[in-house]
């Protein structure tokens, strides 16, 4: 899975992160909360004048929807961020949604691990852990490039290709950025008088050419060409 490059996102994975500040002042106090209800983190210091890192830790935080609160000085900036941390704290439906997206990713049998652990939140956090470390590209580093990649693929396709009827990571379109990442280029036909709304997506490195259409006008376009048993195989590929 090659990076596609996009810039970084709200959407965290691990246990640390980073936050950059840019601080025209020396020696301004600042203080950063994680939000839900109310305060779950905090951490306090100064700011200097330049870039600032602020390290933070979410190892007790679990997964969801929080707010990146900074006070610095009279300043107040607020930021959205999702957390993802371990599988444990998915709901059952949204784990099966991310072992259905790995589905194109990963051969049947550590699937079927899977689904055998997550009766066992234990052993499910533990082979969650194995499973991506099998697949870090530099192991000597904190970066897991691959999870990485994978996580900001999902959220792209969740942002952009999400309709009322479906997920976007979970739509045609969706599954196919996640597997392949964004194509070489997209045709976009969206005022068509005597078809509905298509596009046509290129990947000239493997002679692909996939038409998705919005057969039910509500912008969940499916693959009509080729047909969806052959795109899903070409996928798995």
């Amino acid at each position: 899975m090659e990076n596609s490059k996009r810039p970084s996102s709200s959407y965290i994975r691990g246990k640390k992160g980073v936050f950059y500040v840019k601080c025209l002042v020396d020696s301004l106090p600042f203080k950063l909360q994680i939000v839900a209800l109310k305060p779950v983190y905090e951490v306090k210091g100064v700011l200097n004048r330049g870039d600032n890192f602020i390290e933070v830790s979410f190892k007790d935080l679990k997964s969801g929807s929080y707010k990146v609160v900074l006070l610095a000085g009279e300043e107040k900036r607020e930021a959205p961020l999702t957390l993802f941390t371990l599988p444990i704290d998915f709901t059952p439906t949204e784990l099966n949604q991310i072992i259905t997206i790995l589905s194109f990713l990963v051969p049947q049998p550590e699937l079927d691990s899977f689904n055998y652990y997550k009766k066992d939140p234990d052993s499910l956090k533990s082979y969650w852990e194995r499973f991506w470390k099998r697949r870090d590209p530099t192991p000597e580093t904190e970066l897991n490039e691959f999870e990485e990649e994978f996580w900001n693929r999902v959220e792209y396709a969740d942002e952009n290709f999400s309709s009322h009827l479906k997920r976007g990571a979970l739509s045609d379109r969706g599954i196919c950025y996640i597997v392949l990442g964004p194509p070489d280029e997209i045709e976009r036909h969206p005022f068509e008088l005597e078809a509905p709304s298509y596009e046509v997506w290129y990947y000239y490195y493997k002679n692909y050419r996939f038409v998705f259409m919005d057969l039910k006008g509500v912008g969940d376009y499916e693959i009509v060409d080729p047909p969806r048993y052959i795109f899903y195989e070409l996928l798995k590929k």
